[in-house]
């Protein structure tokens, strides 16, 4: 190629590269990084358009286009707003408020402004009685009659960037948000295309967490807890102290999309050895292995963590159980034994499948059935573990005040000091189920040459101390009589059901349980009082329910490895929304879950319970963590019943 045609094909690339217009902003560009808080849209008559085709009629339903519809109306900016364009409304503090120092508390020195798409400069221009040759020089100018509250909000300075108006109270806010970095610029690869679909951003920056962090407590922990648990939980406190950004973004498109992206420190200690339990193994969640069967009313998938975590897992539960404290069905006072076997059975299971379905024959079986599919680490040591556990509270199977059970308190105890650290904590969980027959022998080992026995030993008797004081308060209020507080009884082999060894584990109350067995036997049909359990290859397969049809189909499911629910259509929309790498995830048909939950007289008189599944999931990287929600058109309505 000669020099001249060479020249040629540059000049022409250069020309059609230089008649191609850019992108027009769209919510990431319009953010800065380090603001406070911000809210933006792509466009708001698309907006509108779609919360409309979305939401209908419903009275009472906030659409996610009236914020901005409002505030544009509030600001009576005399010009005419690119209604197709994206637009920000910001709150910063520090320099990119425009102050001088940077750091200062954002709820004592911050503004609040907004980045607005014009149609027309020179209607701007006109408007506000500005030389639009002074405005087109990108710096902020002073707009002649709109000085009001410049220190928290106001409009009284304008900058132009990219057909948007950038107005604050303040010439260096405007300035500076105009020169700042944008999210954009801080995001990673695989979100950006993600972010740039969606039709709005909330974005909570690092000034905001670090005045929230002020008031942030990390050795705050509820009461009740173990020794080890306190530890645990505080290590939980000091990695939500590592917060630095919450971006969450939405969607309407086909249905509700909404994701929460959470930020932590890089360089936070607490915060990465978090994640990093959560990430172990690079396991994911899924529902594969459950039957299709009828309607699911509710399922639940969860990749197991790292097993030298286990005190993490327990202090992760403690949230979960203190949110039930003073539930009728639920008794505190077991609430320490039931974190540890949680903790127990954590880094065993490598993923956790549970669904619960409505069945079709209720009056032959009950109206609901619950399927779990575990995939152990070890199956056959996980069954062997659930039975010694539930043989310790089967008072025809274990005697802890006979000569024999106090032979087996003796060898727990000096387990307690075992060199494989499983034996050690396996001991400690067996004495927290045997509970006061067993503080004779731990005070004794509070004084062993040991000192991980003393410890151990110490811990646990201040446990069961601790619970046996709670159950006689409980007993002095009469809750024994209502909760569930159970017994348990394993029977080997009991039947042989889908060419599987079927194991039960029975469950039996004392006559004051009563209340709670007839709700349960309302529910979960005749066979409501006894698990059944399979091991087939890897996976244990458990039956809450009546329905046994469900049982075989998911012991066949699991020894041929089929997908099951998983390849289910109904979450055939949840699968393309959320990425594959989740690892928690949830799904309820609100309207079946109202029903069930909700007497019929104060449901709507034109009532229709829907199969439709609506779905969140928990996604984790090296140093963040996302929350991820998506509800199909015909459910999105009834969020807003169950928020209510």
């Amino acid at each position: 190629m000669s020099p001249r045609t060479t020249l040629g094909s540059l000049a022409l690339l250069a020309a059609l590269l230089g008649g191609v217009a850019a992108a027009p902003p769209v919510p990431l560009d319009l953010v800065p990084d380090g603001a406070c808080i911000a809210i933006s849209i792509r466009n708001l008559d698309d907006l509108k358009a779609k919360s409309a085709k979305l939401l209908g009629d419903r009275p009472n339903v906030p659409r996610f286009s009236e914020l901005f519809d409002q505030a544009f109306k509030e600001l009576k900016l005399g010009w005419k707003i690119d209604e197709k364009a994206a637009a920000s409304l910001i709150c910063a503090s520090g320099k990119l408020g425009g102050f001088d120092k940077e750091g200062a508390a954002p709820f004592d020195n911050f503004t609040v402004g907004a980045v607005i798409p014009f149609g027309s400069l020179d209607d701007v221009a006109k408007a506000w009685k500005l030389n639009p040759d002074d405005v087109k020089k990108g710096q902020a100018v002073a707009v002649p009659g709109k000085v009001f509250d410049q220190r928290f909000f106001g409009l009284s300075n304008l900058g132009v960037k990219d057909k948007h108006a950038y107005l604050a109270g303040s010439k260096a806010a405007v300035e500076a948000w105009m020169a700042a970095k944008t999210l954009r610029q801080t995001q990673p690869a695989d979100r950006l295309k993600r972010l740039d679909a969606a039709d709005g951003l909330v974005y909570l920056g690092p000034p905001l967490f670090r005045y929230a962090m002020n008031n942030h407590n990390p050795d705050w922990v509820p009461d009740g807890l173990t020794e080890r648990e306190r530890q645990a939980q505080k290590r939980l406190n000091r990695a939500i102290a590592e917060t630095q950004t919450m971006l969450g973004s939405f969607r309407l498109d086909d249905g509700l999309g909404v994701d929460v992206t959470v930020g932590f420190d890089p360089k936070g200690k607490e915060s990465q050895a978090l994640l990093k339990a959560l990430n172990a193994g690079g396991r994911t969640s899924n529902l594969a292995g459950l039957p299709v069967g009828g309607p699911v009313v509710a399922a639940f998938a969860s990749a197991g963590g790292a097993t030298d975590d286990a005190d993490l897992a327990r202090a992760m539960t403690t949230g979960l159980w203190t949110g039930w404290r003073n539930a009728p069905l639920l008794l505190e006072s077991d609430a320490p034994v039931v974190r540890q076997i949680l903790g127990r059975l954590y880094g065993k299971v490598k993923t956790t499948r549970l669904a619960l379905y409505a069945t079709a024959e209720k009056a032959k079986v009950g109206p609901l059935a619950a399927v779990a599919v575990l995939e152990a680490t070890d199956s056959a040591a996980l069954l062997k573990e659930v039975r010694g556990m539930a043989r310790l509270t089967d008072v025809k199977a274990f005697e802890p005040k006979g000569q024999a059970g106090q032979a087996e308190i003796a060898q727990l105890v000096k387990d307690l000091g075992a060199d494989d650290y499983e034996v050690r904590e396996a001991a400690g969980t067996q004495l927290a189920l045997i509970g006061e027959p067993a503080l004779d022998a731990l005070a004794r080992a509070e004084k062993a040459d040991d000192a991980e026995v003393r410890r151990r030993a110490g811990e646990l008797k201040a446990q069961i101390e601790q619970v046996a004081n709670l159950r006689k308060q409980e007993l002095a209020k009469g809750l024994l009589k209502q909760a569930f507080h159970p017994q348990f009884a394993f029977k080997e082999k009991a039947e042989e059901r889908a060419g599987a060894a079927v194991h039960h584990l029975g469950v039996a109350f004392d006559a004051q349980d009563a209340p709670f067995a007839v709700w349960m036997k309302d529910l979960f049909g005749p066979d409501w009082n006894r698990l059944r359990i399979a091991v087939v290859g890897d996976k244990v397969v458990i039956l809450l329910g009546s329905d046994v049809g469900l049982f075989d189909q998911a012991i066949g499911l699991a020894r041929d490895g089929k997908p099951g629910l998983e390849a289910d259509a109904a979450l055939a929309a949840f699968r393309k929304q959320v990425g594959p790498d989740r690892r928690v995830e949830a799904h309820v048909a609100l309207r079946l879950f109202q029903q069930l939950t909700t007497p019929a007289k104060d449901l709507p008189p034109d009532f229709k319970p829907s199969p439709t599944l609506s779905s969140v999931a928990l996604r984790t990287g090296p140093t963040d963590a996302t929350v991820e929600f998506w509800s199909p058109p015909d459910a999105v309505g009834d969020i807003f019943w169950f928020i209510r």
